[in-house]
């Protein structure tokens, strides 16, 4: 099964850059599943499943111009430069930079269920792994955004003269981790009488944290904050900060 969502650029439809604020989409969404049920005997049957998942979505931004194309020494990673003129009445695609990102989202895994009818019995065992990944790109504030408040007469003023009230900027954020499942279980239904039936059984889940593929997690300890204790992995790092590498932060995960 596979479906998909897909919406165009306000701005590629208009070309206004005053108007036509926003982002599109293009999500994929894809499911494989494949099994086999074998009846070995009248009272024993086994079914076998393998199954992956995938969804993919990406939020697009309006590609306008970019810094250099408005004069401007500036390094933007999205390709072009949100603005906010107050007092002017105008913007261009401030909502749209916290939007922008890219995710992928996998899982794949296997399940075997065995059914077993012996006397007034039926057993019921069974088995789950799945592993999943998560891949993605979050692009706020990455465009650099540009702030022109009025502080000498008006937004239009500022913005005309290059008085920029505030410039914010970071790097993409990326987050790519990894987690497990696992599920066993036993089960019985007991038919004790001609009016009574019993279900029961018992259920293992262990659970299996999150893991960042590329070990860019951090912890953040007060005390050491206090104390201006810093990380031995990066030294330049703030007080307070643990990284992997650190003894007390491997100490912490036991």
């Amino acid at each position: 099964m596979a479906t998909r969502v897909e919406t165009a650029v306000p701005y590629s439809l208009s070309q206004n850059i005053l108007s036509s604020s926003g982002i599109g989409q293009d999500d994929m969404a894809q499911q494989l599943g494949l099994g086999d049920t074998y009846v070995a005997s009248p009272t024993l049957i086994n079914s076998f499943r393998l199954s992956g998942t995938r969804v993919g979505a990406a939020a697009i931004p309006a590609q306008t111009f970019t810094p250099q194309q408005a004069g401007m020494n500036f390094y933007s990673y999205q390709g072009f430069v949100p603005l906010l003129v107050l007092g002017a009445g105008f913007s261009t695609y401030i909502p749209s930079n916290f939007s922008v990102s890219t995710d992928t989202v996998t899982s794949f895994g296997a399940n075997d269920d065995i059914t077993l009818i012996r006397g007034s019995h039926q057993f019921s065992f069974g088995a789950q792994l799945m592993r999943a990944l998560l891949n993605s790109h979050s692009y706020a504030w990455s465009e650099g955004f540009f702030l022109f408040a009025g502080v000498f007469g008006s937004g239009m003023i500022d913005f005309l003269s290059g008085n920029v009230t505030q410039l914010h900027q970071a790097n993409p954020n990326p987050e790519n981790l990894t987690q497990n499942y696992l599920g066993l279980y036993a089960a019985d239904t007991w038919k004790a009488t001609s009016r009574l039936t019993l279900t029961y059984g018992v259920r293992w889940t262990p659970f299996f944290p999150a893991a960042f593929k590329q070990a860019d997690d951090y912890n953040f300890s007060l005390s050491n904050f206090y104390n201006n204790i810093r990380s031995k992995a990066i030294p330049t790092a703030p007080p307070g900060l643990l990284y992997p590498g650190d003894p007390a932060l491997m100490a912490s995960r036991g």
